[in-house]
């Protein structure tokens, strides 16, 4: 998502040189005498300090600061989870299959896979009920490489497709059926043809609000006790309560 972070990031930049410019300015007051190499020296030395001081300050403000919870980034997570659960028995490479305007290209190398069930509503032509029926939708991770450096710059993106959308995942290449996928939604991949018929808004709603729901029951106990503990009328029967153990301890004296 897209911030009002990147605008300040020249600011940023700004305020760092100027610091940096000053510590130099500093070190080669107190210890420019000593000649170029020693105010190098105390220089590095400096910054060495300033940056460790600026990790321990921004670990305190860290641990006590308040952590909004990105449900969409938590769904996910707990999807990625389970594909990294189930990883390709060998090496499985996944491609577009492309078309006649673009021909097939390599996507990376699959990483897991899960699936996830889905009941798809519609109105029967015939008889005008509503009725319900359920298919399933696959979800690939995928990496560019699976170098050891690639794990720890790049992370795994999910595509999420349907049977009809891909060849048979058995095999050393899983070709999808599209010359690209979509712009990225709700975290995930998905492929054009999707969104002809496939309520992706749907899907992902209901699955967002299982994640809140998930998120509400971990924090029930601590909302009530911090909406009891504000609540002006247990206030005062705790007062009450607590005046009352004093007297009996004291005897009424």
């Amino acid at each position: 998502m897209e911030t009002e972070n990147t605008k300040k990031m020249p600011i940023f930049w700004l305020i760092l040189g100027i610091a940096v410019i000053f510590l130099f300015g500093l070190v080669f007051y107190f210890f420019g005498s000593g000649g170029i190499l020693k105010t190098i020296l105390y220089m590095i030395i400096g910054l060495f300090i300033l940056t460790i001081l600026f990790l321990i300050v921004y670990a305190v403000f860290w641990l006590f600061s308040v952590h909004r919870v990105d449900t969409i980034h938590v769904n996910r997570q707990r999807i990625l989870k389970s594909c990294l659960a189930n990883p390709p028995k060998s090496e499985s490479v996944l491609f577009f299959q492309g078309s006649d305007d673009w021909e097939y290209r390599k996507i990376g190398f699959i990483t897991g896979l899960c699936r996830l069930l889905h009941k798809r509503k519609y109105v029967d032509p015939e008889t005008k009920e509503t009725k319900y029926d359920e298919y399933i939708e696959d979800c690939i991770s995928f990496r560019k490489s699976l170098g050891f450096f690639s794990s720890l710059f790049t992370k795994d993106e999910i595509v999420r497709v349907l049977a009809d959308e891909r060849t048979n995942l058995n095999g050393e290449r899983v070709y999808l059926k599209a010359m690209s996928f979509s712009p990225e939604k709700y975290g995930f991949f998905f492929l054009p043809n999707r969104f002809k018929g496939t309520d992706i808004k749907r899907i992902m709603s209901e699955e967002i609000h299982d994640v809140t729901m998930q998120e509400l029951l971990k924090e029930e106990v601590n909302i009530v006790n911090d909406a009891i503990a504000i609540s002006p009328q247990h206030q005062k029967a705790l007062e009450k309560t607590n005046m009352q153990q004093v007297t009996e301890t004291t005897g009424g004296k």
